[in-house]
C-alpha cells in the first residue's frame, strides 16, 4: 500500500468513526431525554459524556495506531488488530471498573454499562467490518 492510500484510508476511518459516535451519542442523548421525561431518573450526563470521550479516544489512537503500522510494517497488521482489540478491551475494562470505584449506587452502574458497552460494541462491529473491507480490498488489488 503506498502512502497516500493509508493517509486516506485513515481519514476515512476517523471521519466515518466520528460520525458514528456522533451518532450513537445523539441517539442515546434522545433515548435518555424521553426517558427521563416519563420516568424520575436523571439524563445520566456524566455516563453519555464518559462513552462518547473514550470511544473518541480510542477511534483517534485505534486510527493513527493503524496508520504508522501501515505504513512502517503492513505484513504486521494482523498482529497489530489482535494486540489493538486486546488493549481496547483492557482500557474498557479499566474505565467501567474506576467507575464502579467511583460511583457506589447499583443502578447508575448498571446504567453505566450498558450505555458503555453499547458505545463498545457499536464501534468494534464498525472498526472490524471497515478494516475487512479495507484488507479484502487490498488483497484483490495485489
Amino acid at each position: 500500500m503506498n502512502e497516500n492510500k493509508v493517509k486516506e484510508i485513515t481519514k476515512r476511518y476517523i471521519q466515518r468513526s466520528l460520525w458514528l459516535v456522533i451518532a450513537l451519542a445523539l441517539c442515546c442523548m434522545g433515548c435518555l431525554t424521553y426517558l427521563s421525561g416519563i420516568t424520575d431518573r436523571p439524563l445520566m450526563a456524566p455516563e453519555l459524556a464518559i462513552s462518547t470521550v473514550y470511544s473518541i479516544l480510542v477511534l483517534y489512537i485505534y486510527g493513527y495506531s493503524w496508520k504508522a503500522v501501515a505504513k512502517s510494517s503492513p505484513m504486521n497488521l494482523t498482529k497489530f488488530y489482535m494486540a489493538a482489540s486486546a488493549l481496547r478491551m483492557l482500557t474498557a475494562v479499566m474505565v467501567i471498573v474506576i467507575y464502579c470505584l467511583v460511583v457506589r449506587v447499583h443502578a447508575d452502574i448498571r446504567n453505566f454499562i450498558i450505555m458503555f458497552i453499547v458505545f463498545y460494541l457499536t464501534t468494534l462491529i464498525f472498526d472490524v467490518l471497515y478494516f475487512s473491507k479495507v484488507e479484502k480490498h487490498n488483497k484483490i488489488e495485489k
